[in-house]
């Protein structure tokens, strides 16, 4: 890897320049098979290039009601800044998220689902958790735990105006498309108001 990170040639950069620097590396080491090395050197450049890959190189893959303001950090350890998700639905505005960030678990891949630890940040209010993507788009969140800004806009049952603060501790839930089959865990609703400064307690 230092190799590659230093691979000039006397200020002649590229693949040339690794090639020439290995040659000459294989002449010092005896002889050995260039190609060899220079197996290896790509070998370590992909692999440095996977690990930093840059999350802002896969916003045209983000699915068309998933709309983000700014992508930065990498793929496995990335976040999202000004998110809102198009719920489909007439007459109802986007889900605005103030910030996404996210951790991915590279060992779930193997698995055939995609899993991350999550920290979601809305109005003021921050919680976490970690969700995973599995087969047939079954959608599991667990250990969700912190506060999160509750509007129309985030559960349509409430009545316009209505608006508070919801604070999770240990929440589990399971998404079958667009239908909840499993949920655990305790939430509370503080704060809240019906838009017309009426506060109706917790």
């Amino acid at each position: 890897v230092t190799l590659i990170m230093r691979a000039d040639n006397r200020g002649e950069g590229g693949i040339l320049a690794l090639s020439a620097l290995i040659r000459g590396a294989a002449k010092n080491a005896g002889g050995r098979d260039p190609r060899k090395l220079l197996l290896l050197g790509l070998a370590g450049f992909l692999a440095i290039l996977v690990v930093r890959l840059p999350a802002a190189w896969f916003a045209g893959q983000l699915p068309g009601q998933i709309r983000c303001e700014g992508l930065g950090g990498t793929v496995w350890h990335g976040d999202c800044e000004g998110m809102s998700i198009d719920q489909g639905l007439p007459n109802r505005a986007p889900l605005g998220i103030d910030a996404l960030q996210w951790s991915l678990h590279p060992a779930d891949l193997l698995r055939g689902r995609v899993s991350a630890d999550i920290e979601l940040q809305r109005g003021g209010s921050v919680a976490r958790g970690t969700v995973t993507r599995g087969r047939g788009g079954l959608l599991d969140v667990r250990s969700l735990k912190g506060d999160l800004r509750i509007d129309r806009a985030l559960l349509p049952p409430l009545p316009t105006g209505w608006q508070g603060v919801a604070t999770f501790e240990d929440v589990t839930l399971r998404l079958d498309g667009s239908s909840i089959t499993q949920l655990a865990g305790s939430a509370v609703l503080r704060g809240m108001t019906d838009g017309s400064s009426g506060r109706l307690g917790s």
